[in-house]
């Protein structure tokens, strides 16, 4: 897995929780980007099921996204 992802190495060098706040948040719409692409791959191919897991996940993501960035308020 991490010879294969697109994500960038989470940066250890944050110090403040604004900057982790930040760092998960990008890797999250990141994530959700690439969830996104696989849905509309999936749906060129007309392959239902993996554009249904795709959708679920990526419902989840943005989830998580949203809890993240709540706490930059």
């Amino acid at each position: 897995v991490v010879e294969r992802t697109t994500l960038p190495p989470y940066p250890v060098e944050a110090q403040d929780w604004r900057q982790h706040v930040d760092c998960v948040s990008s890797a999250l719409a990141k994530f959700g980007t690439a969830l996104r692409q696989g849905i509309e791959h999936a749906d060129e191919l007309e392959d239902a099921v993996p554009a249904d897991l795709f959708t679920e996940i990526a419902h989840e993501v943005d989830k998580y996204m949203w809890f993240v960035e709540a706490h930059r308020q």
